[in-house]
Order: structure tokens, then sequence, then C-alpha cells
């Protein structure tokens, strides 16, 4: 019997990597690691740049006009801006929930590009 191998070639998860998805209902989870590195903030600005497809989250005090807040979750670290409006506003829908597979800290700003995602779980 002729096996078809096909390597997993993710890896497993790296102590302290920066974990960052998106779900297609319109919510950005932010893993606990990302989170302690983005400085914890209780609320976010949300920003786009259309031509390079990157999004940007810019922490913000939760009164600022415009700003998401950050749930925490019941049974863990990570934290999650329920974003749907943005994505609708910008089209940035998705199939099923994506990770960002280099997520970036540029300054204060964690910067996430659309172009540099990979599915996760099952479809």
């Amino acid at each position: 019997m002729d096996a078809n191998w096909k390597e997993f070639e993710i890896g497993p998860a790296k102590k302290g990597k920066m974990h960052v998805t998106l779900c297609r209902k319109g919510n950005i989870m932010i893993g606990a690691a990302a989170f302690d590195r983005f400085g914890r903030p209780d609320a976010v600005i949300l920003m786009y740049d259309e031509e390079k497809k990157l999004i940007g989250l810019r922490p913000a005090h939760p009164k600022t006009p415009n700003a998401f807040p950050t749930h925490g979750s019941k049974n863990g670290r990570h934290r999650v801006v329920r974003a749907n409006r943005f994505y609708r506003h910008h089209e940035l829908f998705v199939e099923r929930m994506m990770a960002f597979i280099n997520p970036r800290m540029e300054g204060a700003m964690l910067v996430l590009d659309m172009n540099d995602m990979r599915p996760v779980g099952k479809k």
C-alpha cells in the first residue's frame, strides 16, 4: 500500500508568539501573549490601509470617540474586539476563522496583514 504523506508545515505553537485571529462574525481575537505585548489596553482605535490591506489597532482610552472596547473571556487570558461594523464598512469578509501569520508591533500599534493569513480549525 502506497501512502501519500504530506508534511504538516505549521509546526507546534511557540511559547510567547503573538497569536491574532479574525472570525467571520467580525471579531478580532488577540491571544494572551499578543495582548501583553500590546500593553493590555481597555480599548482600541481600528485603522485600515486599503491599498496594503493592513489593519491597525491603536491603544485608546475607553471614552475616546470611535474606541472599541477589548472584552475579556471567562476561561482565558485572550481579548476580543467586536469589530463587525469595521468589517462591514471595509468589506473584509472571511468565510472561516483566519489567523494572522505574522502580527507585529509598530510602535504602539498592532499591525495585522490581511495578505498574510491562514485558516484555523476545521471548515
